[in-house]
């Protein structure tokens, strides 16, 4: 399937580039769009490939759909500066991590939401054995002289106590850990994510209020959602896409505590076609929503009466069309 796919995707550029020369540029514009739409219904979606080069590195390609701001944060990273990611709760910070770690060819080590200090740092038990961790495990990498990416997610949802910690040992880029090994990590590639901006609470995300000096360790990026990973993530249903754009700005609008992310429009999206839709929009995205509130988002929502994701939140029974988007 994927040669399939990459044969799938040569033929679109071959195809592109010829209507360009045949028809003209401005032409072109108009109807590659429709040809593609057209062969992307025939053999569903291709995800673009990224030939990453970092520095002076060989580069290094992903077949992934990145937003905007990965370029930035891959070149802070690579060049030794940790970053904060911050945004909503499922805008796709942790994929970008992993791919940041794909991109400079490095090991990947990850922790969420550390409530006790042993999570982050390990322990020895009563059998004088050391249990590491995911941090552990990237300082020894970086110690001895291997690329490894560690990412502190949730990272204000964390215990005071384990931020205090983590703080120190980014500050040296060294630290003794339980076992009373001395690891220094100079190049230890360092990112976490938050769904706030280190300042603490708001009005939809519990965080811990960070202090000063380490915001200040961190470049802060913000993550938003993005269209074009959205439509990569419903596999080209635009029309989902365009649902879910539309609810979610109308969530806002209407100032609900009411978080629709990527997680929704992937379990949409694998979901679809396999249970009847309208249950499908109930359970993935809908939810707990109350009947007053989804009603007074759906009623404000424009132009959408034919798209069957809007009409399946209204409770419509309809379905998907085999092998097209949903308009």
């Amino acid at each position: 399937m994927d040669l399939e796919k990459q044969i799938t995707e040569l033929v679109m550029n071959a195809v592109q580039e010829t209507t360009k020369k045949i028809v003209g540029e401005k032409l072109e514009q108009d109807i590659f769009p429709t040809i593609k739409k057209r062969i992307t219904e025939e053999f569903g979606y291709l995800p673009q490939i990224h030939a990453v080069r970092v520095n002076n590195a060989k580069a290094v390609k992903i077949k992934e759909t990145l937003p905007p701001c990965f370029d930035s944060i891959l070149k802070y990273a690579a060049n030794g500066n940790p970053v904060m990611m911050t945004g909503e709760a499922g805008t796709g910070k942790g994929f970008i991590a992993r791919n940041v770690a794909k991109a400079l060819e490095a090991g990947f080590y990850e922790v969420n939401a550390v409530k006790n200090s042993y999570d982050l740092t390990g322990f020895v038990d009563a059998h004088s054995r050391y249990n590491q961790t995911p941090f552990y495990n990237a300082c020894k990498d970086a110690s001895e002289g291997r690329k490894a990416v560690f990412l502190f997610d949730e990272m204000d949802c964390s215990e005071p106590e384990v931020l205090k910690i983590f703080n120190e040992a980014i500050s040296s880029l060294e630290f003794t850990f339980p076992n009373n090994e001395k690891l220094e990590f100079p190049n230890l590639i360092i990112l976490c994510a938050c769904n706030t901006f280190g300042t603490g609470n708001d009005e939809q995300y519990v965080g811990e209020r960070l202090d000063a000096s380490t915001l200040d360790r961190f470049v802060m990026v913000k993550v938003d959602y993005n269209r074009k990973v959205e439509v990569a993530l419903a596999q080209g249903d635009e029309a989902l896409v365009d649902f879910i754009d539309a609810f979610r700005n109308q969530v806002e609008k209407n100032g609900l505590l009411f978080v629709v992310s990527y997680r929704s429009l992937k379990r949409i999206t694998s979901m679809k076609g396999i249970l009847p839709l309208k249950q499908v929009i109930k359970e993935c995205l809908i939810k707990s929503m109350s009947d007053d509130d989804l009603e007074s988002v759906l009623i404000n929502i424009k132009g959408m009466e034919k798209n069957i994701y809007y009409r399946a939140a209204k409770g419509e029974n309809v379905s998907v069309p085999t092998g097209k988007a949903g308009k």
